[in-house]
């Protein structure tokens, strides 16, 4: 199977983004991971784009990606590994044996880290605006 320059530095993306490093260890991302959805919207730069748009739907990748796979595999087996999950087997570095399930091709978006803040924990944040029901939660909190 022939492999095309932008789905090796997908793999290579994909590989690094969960974590894998390159002595094979797998370490967890201590970050929140937000796996991105068919309408979410990315904006990137232009000239790194592999659809040739700085602003695009994740969906856009996923059918660009699918019809990239086609091209090698078929578009049944492009459908499983983008869409669907693509049945196989997987055996960890973990010794756990090999486990049964699909592997398919995912985008997740790690938000960069919150700068701290100078606020300490004695400070007050924002006080929500009064409601009348105020009073009914705190009496349903303390029951």
């Amino acid at each position: 199977m022939k492999y095309t320059k932008g789905l090796r530095f997908l793999a290579i993306a994909c590989l690094l983004i969960m974590g894998i490093l390159s002595n094979g260890e797998f370490t967890s991302i201590a970050m929140e991971k937000i796996v991105l959805q068919d309408k979410d919207v990315i904006s990137i730069e232009k000239d790194k784009s592999l659809i040739g748009a700085s602003t695009f739907k994740a969906n856009e990748i996923y059918i660009y990606l699918r019809d990239k796979i086609a091209r090698d595999v078929g578009i049944e087996a492009a459908d499983e590994w983008v869409f669907e999950g693509l049945p196989c087997e997987l055996l960890t570095a973990e010794g756990q044996g090999w486990q049964s399930g699909k592997v398919w091709f995912c985008l997740e978006f790690i938000p960069d880290e919150k700068e701290n803040s100078n606020e300490t924990d004695d400070e007050p944040t924002k006080a929500l605006p009064e409601s009348p029901l105020d009073d009914l939660r705190a009496e349903l909190l303390d029951s």
